[in-house]
């Protein structure tokens, strides 16, 4: 993939329009190469509402953001978060940039390569690689207005219908989190719509402990998610 380019150079001052930082913090930010930058400096970069700089002097950052993101790096979900937001604040002049599209493309790529696989990490109470940035994606795309629901439209687009175990097996774990009471699962219409359709549950639990006969682990997990779904 291609890096993003931008239509301007590096700024000489971070303006602060919300007043939300110290002089000294954004000289400080200023002083470091796009490589130096770590999420806190991205997050104050992007930041929701109270971003460090006007648009043109926060976009020069858009392409470190991004390969961020896209590396996965430290806290990479709460700068992937901020930046979604900015971008919804700032989509006209995106827009206008030719940068808004490019953008989206891009962590639209990110969302469909990550639901291709479900793979668990190795902590003592794992969770699937990916899924940080998963359910973020999901929840601002379904939050926000200029997104349009984005992050359903595309559920439904990787995982419907489910024939493989990684379709199968992110609906289960995404309806885990719907029984459990994440807000993000349950403000999504169609994991909504897989909560009350018994045949769909059937058919990838039947999916997932298949493919999880041969690796105790596996099955562990599984019968541990079905059962607090209520499928087991």
């Amino acid at each position: 993939m291609k890096r993003l380019v931008v239509p301007y150079g590096k700024p000489c001052r971070l303006s602060d329009p919300g007043k939300d930082f110290a002089p000294e913090e954004l000289e400080k930010l200023l002083q470091k190469g796009l490589e130096e930058l770590n999420a806190n400096d991205l997050i104050c970069i992007f930041q929701s509402y109270l971003p460090a700089g006007e648009y043109n002097e926060c976009a020069y950052y858009l392409p470190r953001a991004v390969e961020y993101v896209i590396e996965d790096l430290p806290d990479a979900f709460s700068v992937l978060y901020n930046l979604l937001h900015w971008m919804h604040e700032n989509a006209d002049r995106l827009a206008q940039d030719h940068l808004f599209e490019p953008l989206q493309e891009r962590f639209i790529d990110i969302f469909r390569t990550d639901l291709q696989s479900f793979e668990l990490d190795a902590s003592p109470h794992p969770y699937p690689l990916h899924e940080d940035r998963v359910t973020t994606l999901l929840e601002v795309w379904n939050e926000l207005p200029r997104y349009d629901s984005l992050g359903d439209r595309l559920l439904a687009e990787c995982l419907l219908p489910p024939s493989s175990y990684s379709q199968a097996a992110w609906i289960a774990y995404l309806l885990k989190n719907y029984f459990a009471g994440f807000s993000y699962a349950q403000e999504s219409q169609i994991i909504t719509g897989w909560s009350q359709d018994p045949l769909l549950q059937q058919k990838i639990c039947d999916i997932v402990l298949e493919n999880a006969l041969d690796n105790d682990a596996l099955c562990d997990y599984w019968a541990k998610c079905l059962a607090r779904c209520g499928l087991l």
